[in-house]
């Protein structure tokens, strides 16, 4: 008899533990389909996409009339790096290209004074030397910036997002893509 009593019991746990899934499910869906019903929140709340993630950021606003810029000068094929600002910077142009990540880390390591910021001009190019690059330029303590007019295309918003902090001017033109490479079908 006491088998049966224990079966009964662990029935009733599990039949309530159907009911409370049943009600908590219930409730989500209602919350999806009401505006203004929430369930009450245990921590801090995410900020909206639109919202800047923490004070201080900034959205823009896609806008299809925004003006892409003139090509000036051609780019170079390969990433070149030019020390500026009195040794403070190194200015990054050009498309990345396989094996430009180590030629472009071997370069900066040879600097004396060590630069504090990278300024980037590039159209993009090979996403695994951008990672390489990018992750040589975080672990340097880097800055990335942009000049107003400038491109970060496609491979290049890796090197941007790898600085310590990041500067994009108004004027400045970031674009991201999936990269190929990387895509299944």
């Amino acid at each position: 008899m006491s088998i049966v009593r224990k079966h009964a019991s662990v029935g009733r746990v599990l039949t309530g533990l159907l009911v409370f899934q049943l009600v908590l499910g219930g409730l989500l869906v209602i919350g999806d389909l009401q505006d203004g019903f929430s369930l009450p929140r245990m921590g801090p709340t995410a900020p909206s996409l639109s919202d800047p993630v923490r004070p201080g950021d900034q959205t823009r606003r896609f806008s299809p009339n925004r003006a892409v810029p003139a090509s000036r000068d051609p780019l170079p094929e390969r990433l070149l790096l030019t020390v500026v600002a009195g040794g403070e910077a190194v200015l990054l142009e050009g498309a990345i290209t396989d094996g430009d990540a180590l030629r472009i880390v071997n370069q900066i390591e040879e600097l004396s004074p060590s630069p504090t910021r990278a300024i980037l001009n590039s159209p993009g190019g090979s996403v695994q030397d951008a990672l390489i690059l990018g992750r040589a330029l975080r672990n340097a303590g880097l800055n990335t910036e942009m000049r107003k007019e400038d491109i970060c295309y496609s491979a290049c918003p890796y090197l941007l997002a790898a600085g310590v902090q990041r500067s994009v001017p108004e004027g400045a033109f970031v674009g991201v893509r999936t990269p190929v490479e990387y895509c299944t079908t």
